[in-house]
């Protein structure tokens, strides 16, 4: 999963030419007096929502350790992250120096069948620091009681070793993963060597992480570059992990360029912030299209980058481009943009917005269905405006 908004700035206000006002996002309310981030799990319409929640000293991690948790509560029910799961909801707040962060991600019920039955199509989460293992399609059922991961450089040797680091790494046994891949790596498999960094790192073995990473990095992996920058980084030489996190994202690593920009955009170097955000909105890091956009003054910039995020169905750049279309009064595409955010994670109040904006356009069945949706996710104004507009006076 690769959904962190780590910034956000306000766009547009909406317009008021409606009975109801639109939703813009990122209110200023605190977010404690949301019912969505005090709830562990929901469920309504079709989907199931999982929230997480935690603070730290910089947003980036709040927000970090905040997916994490929403993933652990989605896999411990849905047993993998399915492929579609996606992060919409967010919030953050900060007191004192402490900063709070708040996170809801979505699976469809289907999705989380699907994800019971085809391990093998499933995402591997990394439930510590969110690095993820090079995997294919690792036997998930492997007896870690029955070690069958010997020494020798045979294909049936590592094949062993590798799928016994998997299978113990999920299970949080990051000792014995480490070992594991070890074993392999020795036996020349590759992508092996990099998981032993990750299990190195998960366990602050941060030496042991540089000795399997680096030559990696050195020798062009993306993969092995962002992940060395992080343990240079929590190590304390910020020096080498930004020179490292900068290769990576000239290798053409989409999230290595994101934590560039949320690196400078923390020290309010601006013209990086846009330069690396739009270099990972090229490389298909669809949430970085939105931050890319809100640093642009003019209307015809923000959209240019809004598209571009709305083709991913990246539902916050579909709900801001609806919000601008709607400050042109363009009200088709406004309502079009604002389907796209709502079809995509349920988004609540792209929903409502579609909602709102159908009844302008006398789409009157079109709207109740989203509307009825959008109040079974919890949404208020989606219920007060479904009963005003359709039940019974």
């Amino acid at each position: 999963m690769k959904t962190l908004i780590l910034f956000t700035v306000a766009l547009f206000s909406s317009a008021q030419c409606f009975a109801y006002s639109l939703f813009a996002s990122n209110s200023q309310a605190k977010c404690s007096t949301n019912s969505w981030a005090n709830e562990g799990r929901s469920q309504g319409g079709g989907w199931i929502w999982f929230t997480g929640k935690s603070s730290a000293s910089s947003l980036e991690d709040a927000y970090e350790k905040a997916e994490v948790m929403a993933l652990d509560r989605l896999a411990s029910e849905c047993l993998f992250v399915h492929r579609e799961a996606r992060f919409h909801e967010r919030c953050d707040e900060e007191e004192n120096g402490v900063f709070s962060a708040y996170v809801r991600v979505s699976i469809k019920d289907h999705q989380c069948q699907e994800a019971k039955t085809s391990k093998g199509d499933s995402a591997i989460i990394n439930k510590v620091l969110q690095q993820k293992l090079k995997v294919g399609r690792p036997n998930l059922t492997v007896d870690l009681s029955k070690d069958q991961c010997f020494s020798g450089p045979t294909p049936e040797n590592w094949k062993s070793c590798y799928q016994e680091g998997v299978a113990a790494f999920q299970g949080s046994n990051y000792e014995l993963a480490q070992r594991k891949f070890e074993s392999a790596c020795k036996m020349g498999e590759v992508k092996s060597c990099y998981n032993a960094g990750a299990s190195a790192l998960a366990q602050n073995k941060f030496l042991e992480a540089r000795s399997h990473l680096t030559p990696l990095c050195q020798e062009g992996d993306s993969s092995a570059c962002f992940l060395l920058s992080k343990a240079h980084s929590l190590k304390g030489d910020q020096a080498q992990a930004l020179q490292v996190l900068e290769k990576s994202c000239e290798l053409h690593l989409a999230d290595a360029c994101h934590s560039l920009a949320t690196r400078f955009h923390q020290e309010k170097k601006m013209f990086l912030v846009s330069k690396y955000s739009q270099r990972a909105c090229e490389l298909k890091r669809y949430a970085s299209c939105y931050n890319a956009a809100t640093l642009e003054a003019s209307s015809s910039s923000k959209a240019k980058w809004l598209e571009e995020g709305c083709k991913g169905r990246h539902d916050l750049s579909c709900h801001e481009l609806s919000l601008l279309h709607i400050d042109r009064k363009d009200y088709q595409d406004a309502v079009k943009y604002a389907k796209v955010a709502c079809e995509e994670t349920n988004f609540t109040k792209a929903c409502y917005n579609a909602g709102l904006l159908l009844l302008k356009l006398n789409k009157k069945i079109e709207a109740k269905d989203i509307l009825n949706k959008s109040c079974a996710g919890g949404h208020l104004e989606s219920c007060e405006l479904f009963r005003k507009s359709f039940q019974a006076k």
